[in-house]
C-alpha cells in the first residue's frame, strides 16, 4: 500500500470512529448563578461547565467570593450568598448547602432560600440556596466561610460547588 493510500485509510478510520462519539447524548451546559442581597459579596459569578465527557457523573467547581460587611451588621442576619445550579432555565428539585464552616468563628451560619430571576431566563422565578451570616463578634476584622452546594442527579450529574467566602469586616 502506498503512503497516500495509508493516509487516506487512516483518515476514513478516524472519521468513522468519530461518528458514534458525535451521536452520543452529550451532557448539558450546566450553569451556576447567584443572587446577592445588600451588595454582599462583591463578585457576582456566572459559571458555565461546558463539560463534554459523557461518562462524567460528578462535577465539582471551586469558587472564591469576596465580601465586605460593616460591623454595624453585628447581630443582624444577612444573606451572604445565594446560589443555584441551572440548565436550560430549569434548576434541580433538590439542592442544599452542606458542611458550612466559619473558620474564624466570628458568626453564626444558617441556611435559607430566596427567589429571583436570571437575565437569560426572563419570566422564570428561581429559588436560590442562601447562606445566612449573623456576625457575633464585635472585634473581628476578617472571616472565612466555606460550604458545599450539592445537587444530586441533576441531568445525570452530581454537582458540587465548593464555595470559599473571604470576608472583610469594616468599622
Amino acid at each position: 500500500m502506498s503512503f497516500s493510500k495509508t493516509l487516506l485509510a487512516g483518515v476514513s478510520v478516524c472519521a468513522m470512529s468519530a461518528v458514534p462519539a458525535l451521536a452520543r447524548d452529550l451532557p448539558p451546559n450546566i450553569h451556576l448563578s447567584s443572587i446577592i442581597a445588600k451588595g454582599h459579596p462583591s463578585q457576582r459569578p456566572h459559571m458555565k461547565t461546558n463539560v463534554h465527557d459523557p461518562k462524567a457523573t460528578n462535577y465539582t467547581v471551586t469558587y472564591t467570593f469576596t465580601a465586605s460587611i460593616p460591623n454595624s451588621d453585628y447581630k443582624t442576619p444577612i444573606t451572604l450568598l445565594g446560589e443555584t445550579w441551572l440548565d436550560s432555565c430549569t434548576q434541580p428539585t433538590k439542592q442544599a448547602w452542606k458542611k458550612l464552616k466559619d473558620k474564624k468563628k466570628a458568626a453564626k451560619l444558617t441556611t435559607g432560600t430566596s427567589t429571583g430571576t436570571i437575565t437569560s431566563c426572563s419570566g422564570t422565578i428561581f429559588t436560590f440556596q442562601d447562606i445566612i451570616y449573623d456576625l457575633t463578634s464585635k472585634t473581628a476584622t476578617k472571616d472565612e466561610v466555606t460550604g458545599e452546594l450539592i445537587a444530586k442527579n441533576f441531568d445525570g450529574y452530581n454537582l458540587k460547588l465548593n464555595a470559599i467566602i473571604d470576608i472583610t469586616i469594616t468599622k
